[in-house]
């Protein structure tokens, strides 16, 4: 919460976390993640594509703050790469993940592979695929 506060009070400190996050004390990290991401603020979408790159929370947690976000304008590069990667079935949680944050992001270059992942054994992944597709669609799909 005082995380978030600080970024409301200067946005641009969101900018320049992206390049000086390696300088915050680790058992900060996933806060300041979290808090970058729940602003909704596109200048955090920087900081929160290089967590994906990161391995447990720091990639859970961006993971999680990209889901949160809405069709925005303007995605750093290779940010749709990263999480078409993370589409992964063989790592459910990670691509139960990557699902929401490509519906709510709106990749329709990935529609083809949620429409796979619909046949997935994996409740959870076919269940989170549905769930992008009908975000990115807007309709109630069956």
């Amino acid at each position: 919460m005082a995380v978030e506060r600080l970024y409301r009070r200067s946005p641009d400190g969101l900018a320049s976390l992206s390049i000086s996050w390696r300088e915050v004390r680790p058992p900060l990290r996933p806060s300041i993640v979290a808090a970058a991401g729940s602003l909704g603020d596109p200048r955090a979408l920087g900081l929160l594509a290089q967590m994906l790159d990161q391995d447990g929370d720091l990639r859970a947690i961006a993971l999680a703050e990209l889901a949160r976000q809405r069709a925005p304008s303007e995605l750093p590069d290779g940010l749709l790469g990263q999480l078409r990667i993370l589409l992964d079935p063989a790592a459910p949680m990670i691509c139960q993940s990557a699902c929401n944050a490509i519906g709510a992001i709106g990749d329709f270059e990935s529609v083809e592979t949620l429409a796979d992942l619909l046949s997935m054994p994996s409740q959870g992944v076919s269940v989170n695929a549905h769930r992008a597709l009908c975000s990115m669609s807007g309709l109630s799909l069956p």
